[in-house]
């Protein structure tokens, strides 16, 4: 799999979206679940985060999503989608968002 440079500087969010659409379903999927494995210290110092929506817990990586900040489980973070997805006015940033709340986890 292709590895995506997401490190903070300016223009960093475009050109990892960008990175992020040119790749295949399969690999779309690997490297966003990796991206939410950063957020790992939540789960390794015992404080397990809580979904912003429904307040349940999130118990491992692979069922995060963030959006705007706040962590979600995946079907709380396609609800999110939904409801604010006419306000996204970023046509490359629609796309990618549109894909992560496809994201299917185990």
């Amino acid at each position: 799999m292709k590895k995506i440079d997401s490190r903070v500087s300016p223009g960093a969010e475009n050109n990892y979206v960008n990175g992020m659409l040119k790749l295949d379903d399969s690999d779309f999927r690997e490297a966003y679940l990796e991206s939410m494995e950063k957020y790992g210290d939540w789960w390794n110092g015992g404080a397990v985060p809580r979904c912003a929506r429904c307040f349940g817990a999130i118990k491992e990586p692979k069922d995060l999503r963030k959006y705007a900040g706040r962590p979600l489980h995946p079907k709380c973070f396609k609800e999110e989608w939904e409801k604010n997805k006419e306000k996204e006015i970023d046509p490359l940033l629609r796309t990618y968002w549109e894909r992560v709340a496809n994201l299917m986890t185990d």
